[in-house]
């Protein structure tokens, strides 16, 4: 009799998206927790975040990328 009412509740989560959203945030959190780890990865980031930093100090955009001037 459970594993009816737990086959019923997948179906249920499955017909309202809430499995796809469980899923998708689990995964997320597994990478976040993987990519935390990896040392190529933080410095990519470190990298980046001179980028960014110098692209302000410049009063561009990142969004927009470098050619557009903060108004």
């Amino acid at each position: 009799m459970a594993k009816h009412t737990e086959e019923r509740q997948i179906i249920d989560m499955e017909k309202n998206g809430l499995l796809e959203i469980i899923a998708a945030h689990r995964t997320g959190d597994a990478l976040d927790e993987i990519m935390a780890q990896d040392k190529d990865y933080q410095e990519a980031l470190a990298r980046q975040q001179v980028a960014f930093d110098r692209l302000d100090e410049l009063n561009l955009q990142r969004s927009r990328g470098a050619q557009s001037i903060r108004q």
